[in-house]
């Protein structure tokens, strides 16, 4: 979000994204799940729930604490060509009760929000990813619900200070690959419910790039304003 969703929404960064870093890899990555209320969404799947929300434009709510959180509700909208609405919220904590009590309809999250569907507060309909999750191998992709365009999710990833002797940059770089293998990086990626995901040194200034227009491109269609 700090290199792809914030220099879409907010006027006066107080950093470079683009030349105040040396990139060095991303770290890991995770999809969103599309978590409802299951009292106030009756639907099996994906699919039937966006087919309700077509017969009632308007009417379903979702929360949001991020930009990362709110774009996969926004590509809903694009791509489905449907309306909901969005409410704001400060963190998962705040957010979490309304869902649980039907405030809000839906929203979409990480996999930390399981331990609720785990206990039926709350029920997962999808996951926004290309294949199905290791964490949750039962829950359908969008692709498999019939919804396309939902393939969205977040990454972690490291840089350096911008004008870092190389050196340097290659040794943190080789540490960094090193950590992630290990057992307690890997226990930590699982209990976060994401994937590693390291890329070859010097690619992932490029893919910043593509995720940023990519971002921009969601943030403007839906009229997402910089503050």
């Amino acid at each position: 979000m700090a290199f792809t969703g914030n220099p879409h929404v907010i006027k006066n960064l107080p950093y470079d994204p683009v030349n105040g870093f040396v990139p060095l890899t991303t770290l890991s990555k995770g999809p969103m799940y599309l978590y409802v209320n299951p009292d106030k969404v009756r639907a099996a799947s994906a699919k039937e729930f966006l087919q309700q929300i077509k017969s009632n434009p308007g009417r379903f709510t979702f929360g949001y604490t991020s930009i990362t959180s709110r774009l996969p509700a926004e590509v809903l909208q694009q791509t489905a060509a449907v309306k909901v609405v969005g409410a704001a919220y400060r963190s998962g904590n705040s957010m979490m009760p309304d869902l649980i009590s039907g405030e809000i309809d839906f929203m979409f999250t990480d996999f930390s929000a399981w331990t609720y569907v785990s206990s039926g507060k709350i029920k997962a309909l999808a996951v926004t990813d290309e294949v199905r999750s290791p964490f949750a191998p039962d829950l359908p992709t969008f692709r498999e619900s019939g919804i396309d365009g939902m393939d969205i999710g977040f990454w972690l990833a490291a840089y350096l200070p911008a004008m870092t002797p190389e050196p340097i940059v290659q040794k943190m770089y080789r540490l960094l690959v090193q950590a992630n293998e290990t057992p307690a990086v890997q226990a930590a990626m699982k209990a976060s419910g994401t994937l590693a995901f390291i890329q070859p040194l010097g690619q992932l200034g490029k893919y910043q790039t593509k995720e940023r227009d990519l971002w921009g491109k969601i943030i403007r269609a839906a009229g997402i304003q910089a503050e």
